[in-house]
């Protein structure tokens, strides 16, 4: 990544230090003669496009990045009518339109932010500006308006709830229904113990097909909080999606990227908390529970949902997800 060129497009010279070496262009007319004077790969911020600056995770964005060719940054927003962009599973832009907020209710926006290979970078850019279509990469990227210090940032452990922490009985919502998966325990331990935060993300279609209520869920997780404090277990935060599209009713009848696959759970926590990403881990029963934030390690614990037999990190067993982290956190 020390060979990558970070260039800031401005009309003027940004005043505020963004905590970064920078070259300053004033107009993408301007990067385009540079580049072709000087091929490079260029990861570009174009603060002619917005009104504010960025804050977040620079060196994950360059990491991830780097692997493609071509690659925009995408934010996880509240829908407002603006474009927003269908992700598949290998991070390609799959189509960009705008959609009704009754249909969905969030969704990735692009943002001015980007990475060129110098292979690639004339093909990107021209005289108005920088645009990679649709068929190359999105990133979805957590944008904080907290000031977080990445330079202090830590691993993190995300689960999911139904099928890791408890039993899945199949739209569990009440206290007494809660069947707890003890071999969980040693690895939110294993968090715990380092002050590292660990994290709950959970699909809760039920709320959405009026099975039960948001307030029940919230009930619920607050209860769930109390009995693993009393196993000295700490949870930092509990979140949940109630949206199902096919299945929901009235308001929750939308599409939102909170719902996994979609990353958006994880994006709002990472847009509270310094979190080294590539050093994380997601830890489901099922692939939905593989979101779409690239860096976070994934690991299954197979179950009662089907699995890829080619997937190398599908365990029999939460001891085999612990030996398999310990190792990799010495």
């Amino acid at each position: 990544m020390n060979d990558i060129t970070t260039i800031l497009i401005s009309p003027q010279k940004p005043i505020n230090d963004p905590g970064f070496k920078f070259t300053w262009i004033s107009t993408t007319y301007e990067l385009k003669a540079n580049l072709i004077a000087r091929p490079r790969d260029c990861f570009i911020i174009d603060y002619s496009k917005v009104d504010h600056g960025f804050d977040f995770d620079k060196e994950l964005f360059l990491s991830q990045a780097s692997e493609f060719s071509a690659v925009q940054g995408l934010a996880f927003k509240i829908n407002r009518g603006e474009p927003l962009v269908t992700l598949g599973s290998d991070f390609k832009m799959l189509n960009d339109e705008a959609h009704s907020q009754d249909i969905y209710r969030d969704g990735l926006e692009r943002v001015p932010l980007y990475y060129l290979s110098k292979i690639a970078a004339l093909d990107f850019i021209t005289d108005t500006g920088v645009s990679i279509p649709v068929g190359n990469y999105g990133l979805p990227i957590a944008f904080s308006k907290l000031n977080l210090d990445y330079r202090k940032k830590r691993p993190a452990l995300f689960l999911d709830r139904d099928g890791v922490i408890n039993r899945d009985v199949g739209y569990v919502h009440k206290h007494e229904e809660i069947e707890y998966l003890e071999s969980i325990f040693p690895i939110i331990e294993l968090f715990n113990k380092r002050n590292w935060p660990v994290f709950v993300i959970t699909n809760q279609s039920g709320v959405a097909q009026g099975m039960y209520s948001e307030e029940d869920v919230i009930s619920l997780h607050k209860k769930m909080e109390v009995d693993l404090f009393k196993r000295n277990l700490v949870i930092k935060e509990w979140v949940y999606c109630p949206y199902h599209f096919e299945k929901g009713q009235g308001d929750f009848k939308r599409h939102s990227f909170t719902r996994k696959p979609g990353a958006g759970m994880a994006l709002s926590l990472l847009e509270k908390h310094a979190i080294d990403v590539e050093k994380s881990f997601m830890i489901g029963d099922k692939e939905s529970d593989n979101i779409l934030i690239k860096g976070l390690n994934f690991l299954q614990v197979k179950g009662k949902y089907p699995y890829n037999e080619a997937n190398s990190f599908c365990f029999d067993s939460f001891s085999k997800i612990q030996d398999y982290i310990q190792g990799k956190i010495v």
